[in-house]
């Protein structure tokens, strides 16, 4: 098989590694059949274009995309009156066309490398840390299918249907059709367990972080299964992603002591870590911008381009430190002076209400400073570490899968398939002990009546644990709680924007109008976009 088409994969050990140093970008352009795969060298920087996908120029997909897509979307993260947030997107939103290009560019450099890796023969591979020639060759091979399926069920859980492209010779951006929702999951399946065949359980040292491990290929294949459980109501399914979730958990990953420990940015190779996307803030191309992106100016000298709305910080416990560690509700400007207070040095101050009873009663103002009131908090699991530097070349990774997600999917898993058990309760008090540092906040068993309470009981819990990290729409669908927990944050959300207006800012019950008043199914998944239906009229028939 011909490689027609010019490429250009991107080998960026800016992306993957944590060199001091600022990295070359080795960049593989017009690879053709004359001069392409024919290296070990090749092999790997074909894999490592796919990979670029996930972080392209740090500001794509786990920057601003899928955050916008999966959380803006939903109850744990807001902009106010962004289209993604008042559920008003449509098929010409440049967020949503992005990304499913960007998915559909993995789609083709894996295809490539599917495709070609085997033609490169045995001999060019050298050893590399442990492994022999033949098992770094399948390694390769076994990055290219995770990704391709990565790829894949992404599409799927964010568009539903999409089409199925295989073939490298095939054009990705040409006139295709939809695939049914089965054979879409039977092919990320089917790569899915190419990868578990091929990669290995840890790669030593920190020089390829950011790549898969078999750990991170069981945990996806434990997604997509509950996944299909969940829609079918396949209890077989729902033990067949408790197998592959037992597996992830004895991969050797851990949960660590304290949760600020996951997000620290000294602590970015942690072990509860099992699949992330890399930043290197000491590479141009390699850096993530998403350090900038939740908190505002006169914090950190952040962009303010995405938050979390009061409405999601006031179901916290007081006492929980993922409240208090991870969400920023108060803070001094930081332009403020050092110097002592004074007629001369007037300081700035913002404090968020903490709750409905607070609101329009936190702003104030004296000779010496003002009180502001924020009207949303912001996520610290992407702490910018730079502010009045005006050095936006974060090393900020972005979490896709972690210990803790995976005991939460356990205890889902034993829910679904036996209702509440003091098995699956100790799971989330494994979580809860962490976040609180006891347990006197643990779950009981007996306050769980039925599969429905828990379940709630479990989805509270993912969204306190995981918020903004890429889960909570796919959640809420899964559990059949989309409409239920939009509808309440919306219901809550009006009344916060009247409290405000009745404190004297005219016309702030505005904001509220532009929520939708019926929560219909299609709003579950997205359009997709309008430059590939023009192509194809078939593909608006995307949702279910």
């Amino acid at each position: 098989m011909k490689i027609k088409n010019i490429i250009t994969l991107l080998a960026l050990c800016g992306t993957l590694t944590s060199c001091n140093e600022y990295l070359d970008e080795v960049i593989y352009s017009e690879l053709v059949t004359e001069n392409a795969f024919v290296t070990q060298s090749d092999a790997e920087a074909s894999v490592n274009g796919i990979y670029k996908m996930l972080n392209s120029s740090g500001y794509g997909l786990y920057c601003t995309q899928v955050l916008l897509m999966q959380e803006t979307s939903t109850d744990v993260n807001c902009k106010i009156n962004n289209k993604y947030e008042t559920l008003s997107w449509t098929n010409l939103d440049q967020e949503t066309e992005n990304t499913w290009s960007d998915f559909y560019t993995m789609i083709k450099r894996a295809n490539t490398a599917i495709d070609n890796i085997p033609k490169i023969a045995d001999s060019e591979f050298t050893k590399k840390n442990e492994e022999t020639k033949q098992d770094l060759k399948k390694r390769y091979l076994g990055e290219a299918y995770f990704l391709r399926g990565f790829a894949y069920y992404m599409l799927s859980d964010l568009f539903y249907k999409v089409p199925i492209i295989t073939d490298s010779e095939e054009d990705v951006f040409k006139e295709k059709k939809l695939a049914s929702i089965e054979d879409i999951e039977l092919l990320i399946e089917s790569d899915f367990r190419q990868a578990i065949d091929a990669l290995p359980n840890r790669y030593p040292g920190n020089n390829e972080a950011g790549r898969v491990t078999q750990g991170g290929a069981y945990g996806m294949m434990c997604k997509l299964l509950m996944r299909r459980a969940a829609r079918n109501k396949d209890a077989k399914e729902w033990a067949n992603a408790l197998t592959f979730c037992d597996k992830t958990l004895e991969a050797g990953y851990e949960l660590l002591p304290d949760v600020w420990d996951v997000f620290n940015p000294a602590n970015k190779y942690n072990n509860e870590i099992i699949f992330d996307v890399k930043a290197n803030e000491n590479s141009v191309s390699g850096s993530s911008a998403i350090g900038m992106m939740f908190t505002p100016w006169s914090y950190d000298c952040g962009w303010d381009n995405m938050a979390i709305p009061l409405e999601f910080a006031w179901t916290f416990d007081p006492e929980d430190q993922r409240l208090k560690k991870l969400i920023l509700t108060q803070y001094g400007n930081v332009y403020n002076s050092p110097e002592p207070e004074s007629e001369t040095n007037f300081k700035q101050y913002f404090f968020a209400p903490m709750s409905l009873s607070q609101v329009g009663t936190l702003t104030e103002e004296t000779s010496s400073h003002r009180n502001n009131e924020m009207r949303e908090v912001c996520t610290q699991k992407y702490k910018y570490t730079k502010p009045l530097s005006y050095n936006y070349y974060t090393g900020n990774n972005f979490v896709i899968l972690r210990q803790a997600d995976v005991i939460l999917c356990k205890a889902e898993i034993l829910n679904e398939l036996n209702g509440p058990t003091q098995e699956a309760v100790d799971l989330i008090n494994m979580i809860r002990e962490r976040a609180f540092g006891n347990n006197t906040h643990n779950l009981v068993l007996a306050a769980f009546n039925d599969k429905l309470s828990f379940r709630r009981a479990i989805c509270n819990e993912r969204a306190w644990e995981l918020n903004n990290e890429g889960h909570r729409r796919s959640d809420l669908i899964r559990m059949g709680l989309w409409k239920e927990k939009l509808g309440l944050y919306i219901n809550t959300l009006t009344k916060r924007w009247k409290k405000f207006e009745e404190a004297g800012n005219k016309g702030a019950s505005d904001n509220a109008k532009v929520y939708p008043t019926d929560l219909t199914d299609d709003l579950m998944y997205y359009p997709i976009p309008k430059r590939e239906t023009d192509l194809n009229p078939d593909l608006l028939n995307n949702r279910p």
